[in-house]
């Protein structure tokens, strides 16, 4: 049970993963929550009390009822290692009913004492609306805050959030920093996403040719103009349609828009 979820899966088999952004859903599998025995090293030590550690002896054996009757007093008294692992079982529904609404309100009192993990989790569950009303804004924040404290997963998050349309646009040069970030801390599965990111920035790369360019909010002469593009500058290309290319603007400007295919060169 404990080992059930795997941190984040290979992007692909596929030689040709690295050339594409990925889509939503390989994202969603990308990003996993953190089961309690994968990040034990980060948690209060089970020694500090022999209740925590009775607790904890039967959830490592898969004891769960037993662990929750435990813990459970433990949680309420406070104690952030019995919060998170309450967090844990409401939200698998291992040793108690499932419920992802009490699992929230275990990893939110757990985040609030400042546990990194618990911020990466429930991060995870606002994100995605998991057990909770979607919320993109308090998702990363959690991520942010949990990254700061050095939880590497999170600022893997934090890179997969920058990457989609989780904000208006996606941002790749934000992406890829906190990618490397998470890489040189040592997430060993980080540096696939950095290979497949610059991989996919490198082949997209583009050069707008010419001055006072219009940028379309469609693939048509007839549509409006986004912004005017008054000197030639850098460009990822997104996708096409016909003669028509759609761009996102790099450097942080991250605006996107439909130029004729006459203005991009690679």
């Amino acid at each position: 049970m404990k080992n059930m979820f795997s941190l984040f899966l290979n992007v692909s088999a596929n030689t040709n993963a690295e050339s594409r952004s990925p889509t939503r859903s390989q994202h969603r599998s990308r990003l996993r929550f953190c089961s309690l025995a994968l990040i034990g090293a980060l948690l209060a030590p089970v020694t500090q009390a022999s209740s925590l550690a009775e607790g904890m002896a039967a959830f490592e054996a898969d004891r769960y009822s037993e662990a929750s009757r435990i813990l459970r007093p433990l949680a309420e008294g406070g104690d952030v290692t019995a919060q998170f692992t309450m967090g844990y079982l409401y939200y698998m529904g291992v040793g108690v009913t499932q419920s992802k609404a009490q699992a929230v309100q275990w990893y939110t009192k757990a985040a609030n004492q400042g546990d990194a993990t618990a911020k990466y989790n429930l991060g995870y569950l606002y994100l995605y609306g998991d057990g909770v009303k979607e919320d993109r804004g308090r998702a990363i924040k959690l991520f942010r805050e949990a990254a700061e404290k050095g939880q590497l997963l999170a600022m893997l998050g934090m890179g997969l959030v920058y990457e989609t349309a989780k904000f208006s646009s996606p941002d790749y040069e934000r992406a890829l920093k906190w990618y490397r970030r998470a890489d040189r801390e040592g997430l060993r599965t980080a540096s696939a996403e950095v290979r497949r990111l610059e991989n996919w920035m490198r082949d997209r790369r583009r050069r707008v040719r010419g001055s006072k360019v219009n940028m379309r909010a469609e693939p048509n002469t007839r549509s409006s103009i986004v912004s005017k593009l008054n000197e030639p500058q850098n460009v990822f290309e997104l996708s096409r349609s016909g003669d028509w290319v759609r761009i996102q603007l790099v450097d942080g400007q991250r605006q996107q828009g439909w130029l004729h295919k006459d203005f991009i060169r690679r």
